[in-house]
């Protein structure tokens, strides 16, 4: 357990908003699976075997629970509240630096609007980047393309759950964008929208919590006035 009498509200508040969000993705590992089983089981339960019209609507009734459809609006929420924790702890820390650190010639987080090359509005996590960056001279995660690619895709997946109920027709065209890319790169996309699946969310969650963990760590060490603290990718190479 960390040192509470030692850190900060901010911190205090982070440490526990990531400690809710695993227990979060833990309930939902064990509640998803029993839950689907327990719907098949009622599907089943007053099925009069020697029918065979009535079986045959029990057999899709159970082919679309365990297709994902019906319970993709579990997963897909718990993307959403994935990315919200991510991006309360950023603007969290980036308070706190800004606060400590000073940057008198800067704007405070919330007033940032960052653009890319083209002039246009950059998604949270990269234009927290090009905060970070600007306002600290300080590497928000690691620069490696893996990181920042799953970073784009959980968003745009959380977008298409926030504003189109999992579907990619309807959402921006940035959005939709990455969506199609990822469909070809394996995202299994249906009729229906975007299939969500437990495995999906719980690597995304261990790659996020991982981020924002050695975020803090960082964070702290310039804080202190300590060494800079290499990321994960640098203390590995």
């Amino acid at each position: 357990m960390p040192d509470f009498e030692h850190i900060g509200w901010a911190q205090y508040e982070n440490i526990f908003d990531l400690m809710a969000l695993e227990s979060y993705v833990e309930m939902l590992c064990e509640g998803v699976p029993r839950l689907i089983e327990q719907e098949c089981a009622r599907i089943w339960e007053n099925v009069d075997r020697n029918d065979e019209h009535a079986e045959h609507i029990a057999q899709d009734a159970e082919s679309y629970v365990r297709s994902g459809e019906a319970t993709r609006f579990l997963t897909g929420s718990a993307l959403i509240i994935l990315c919200s924790t991510y991006e309360t702890v950023v603007t969290r820390t980036a308070d706190r630096m800004f606060d400590k650190l000073g940057a008198s010639n800067s704007k405070r987080f919330d007033k940032f609007r960052g653009k890319d090359k083209n002039g246009d509005k950059l998604y949270f996590a990269e234009n927290a980047r090009q905060y970070f960056k600007e306002t600290f001279g300080f590497e928000l995660h690691p620069s490696d393309s893996e990181t920042w690619n799953r970073l784009e895709a959980l968003f745009a997946i959380r977008n298409a759950f926030a504003h189109t109920q999992g579907k990619v027709e309807g959402t921006k065209k940035n959005t939709r964008d990455v969506l199609k890319r990822l469909r070809y790169l394996g995202l299994r996309v249906e009729t229906w929208g975007i299939h969500v699946s437990i495995e999906l969310v719980v690597a995304a969650h261990a790659r996020v919590a991982g981020l924002l963990h050695d975020l803090e760590k960082r964070a702290g060490a310039a804080i202190e006035g300590r060494p800079k603290v290499p990321t994960d990718q640098e203390g590995a190479s």
